[in-house]
């Protein structure tokens, strides 16, 4: 499947990637389903656990659990949107992230927060296939 290109990409000063796409697309007739897709990427580093004592421990975990990066994607979306309604409903929905969202994942403590989150559902999620001997 062809990657569509970057509506928007920023890298913060807290070390997180921002990354948008726009995955909109027609679906009947004249109405569309606008989606822009927002990646949170986290590279994986020391520094992300600065008050705990097992940040060692909490690191390698956490690159076991996912590589060197960390990615939490995020769909913002409407469907039925008219086609002459299209840029106006994609500029609401990507006005709405930079008010709401990106201010928030500016937030120097974010990425720690972030990255202990997953790591919390990563221990108390089920796996999905048991093994039977």
């Amino acid at each position: 499947m062809e990657e569509r290109p970057l509506f928007f990409y920023q890298t913060l000063e807290n070390g997180l990637m921002v990354e948008v796409r726009d995955l909109s697309r027609r679906y009947f007739g004249d109405y569309h389903r606008v989606v822009l897709e927002v990646r949170i990427r986290l590279p994986l580093r020391i520094e992300l656990f600065p008050e705990d004592r097992d940040a060692q421990s909490l690191l390698a975990a956490a690159r076991t659990a996912w590589g060197e990066e960390v990615c939490s994607p995020t769909r913002l979306e409407r469907m039925g949107v008219p086609g002459a309604d299209v840029e106006s409903v994609r500029r609401e929905l990507w006005d709405s992230f930079v008010a709401h969202g990106l201010g928030y994942l500016r937030h120097p403590g974010y990425p720690g927060r972030l990255l202990r989150r997953l790591l919390a559902n990563r221990k108390t999620s089920r796996p999905i296939l048991k093994v039977i001997s």
